[in-house]
């Protein structure tokens, strides 16, 4: 049997052209099958699909069933007025992953304890967990049922748009929710991230607050002194609020020519040890406190209620990381060096730069590594007075 294929018109009631095509029938045995069409187009149409079905698979795949061709006959209906339509082969090579995809059992609960189990494996910090626990809590609400294969990029898409948030927290979202399906590829179960194709909105950031010099020396001349400790190393040395609350002051070393304040890696958000070196002012405010291997920090919330009262006595409206921002917007001025600032307070250099460039007047620099207990930039600024107590 010749393995060719042919366009001839026909006489017939209904048909103007036939197409000869090789056929193999259920049982495996071969023929010459015949297939009418109303159009040369749609003749010229189907002897190319044929011939190039000869040419890629041979004559073994010539042969189309009726539920084959009346799926063809629909695409081509669709096909029609669709000004950018996909080809039938990219329509069905996405019909078959997704199925694929579905078959593989795995609900999106079980993905994102598998994602929490391995946070803790990787030695993730408390803080860190507790962060991916309660973004992933409110997806598990949404979504925990259902198999993880069968999310669209569209649905998480809106349920992202549905959070109420900055775009910020939108690309922090989107950034967890990512991880949990970039893991359930690494396990087997699942062949595509559908969040890699979320767009994200565009974030605009604004200038961080910072504190001025008198500001800061009102803010630690006003706070309680087992409050100012955790202050003075967030302000002069850079550190996070919860890094300054998980060291003791056997990490603060204040004699010796370089004094320096070292972080484990057990204490950093990062898992990185950092050391940093204090300057003069800090060594003022830190020495007529030290207390041997003590904690410096204490409950959370009293932490909070001592600052807001502090802040509030001082006239400063605070804001989350205000005295981490003016470390690196005062550091960054100071020695101009982006990479060093990063290094200091664990981040980036892109970061740094980000955030802090171009924040501090000149005059203001050398004012900032001035504030001491006693004198700011030449000018003497007491205490305030405490009470006297009468001896029992």
């Amino acid at each position: 049997m010749r393995d060719t294929v042919s366009i001839k018109p026909v006489i017939h009631p209904r048909y103007k052209f036939v197409v000869a095509h090789p056929h193999r029938e259920a049982d495996g045995s071969r023929v010459r099958r015949k297939t009418y069409f109303n159009t040369k187009q749609e003749a010229k149409a189907f002897a190319a699909e044929r011939e190039a079905e000869l040419a890629s698979h041979g004559a073994k795949h010539a042969h189309v069933d009726d539920d084959e061709r009346t799926a063809l006959i629909h695409f081509r209906s669709w096909r029609e007025g669709q000004a950018d339509a996909p080809s039938l082969l990219d329509l069905i090579s996405e019909a078959i992953a997704a199925r694929e995809r579905i078959e593989i059992r795995c609900t999106v609960r079980e993905l994102i304890d598998a994602r929490l189990q391995h946070g803790e494996r990787a030695g993730l910090s408390a803080r860190h967990l507790g962060d991916l626990d309660y973004r992933l809590r409110h997806f598990t609400k949404s979504f925990g049922d259902r198999q993880a294969a069968s999310l669209t990029t569209e649905e998480i898409t809106q349920w992202l748009y549905k959070r109420k948030g900055s775009a910020q927290s939108f690309v922090n979202n989107k950034r967890v929710i990512g991880s949990v399906f970039s893991l359930g590829i690494k396990l087997g179960k699942l062949t595509v991230n559908p969040v890699a194709r979320v767009s994200s909105p565009k974030v605009t950031r604004a200038a961080p607050a910072i504190l001025a010099p008198t500001q800061l020396h009102k803010l630690l001349s006003l706070a309680p002194e087992r409050l100012r400790p955790m202050l003075v190393l967030q302000a002069f040395a850079g550190l996070r609020r919860a890094e300054a609350e998980r060291i003791h002051w056997s990490h603060i070393h204040l004699d010796g020519k370089s004094p320096f304040v070292e972080l484990p890696s057990a204490v950093t958000k990062t898992n990185r040890r950092r050391v940093i070196e204090l300057p003069a002012n800090a060594l003022e405010w830190l020495k007529p406190l030290a207390a041997g291997t003590t904690a410096l920090g204490y409950g959370t919330d009293k932490y909070r209620t001592d600052l807001e009262h502090t802040a509030e006595s001082a006239g400063i409206e605070w804001s989350a990381n205000l005295l981490r921002h003016s470390y690196g917007s005062y550091r960054l001025a100071q020695i101009k060096n982006a990479a060093q600032v990063a290094e200091e307070m664990g981040n980036s250099a892109q970061v740094v730069r980000t955030h802090y460039q171009n924040l501090v007047r000149p005059e203001a620099i050398a004012e900032y590594w001035s504030v001491t207990p006693e004198r700011i930039t030449g000018k003497v600024l007491a205490f305030p007075r405490r009470a006297n107590r009468k001896a029992s």
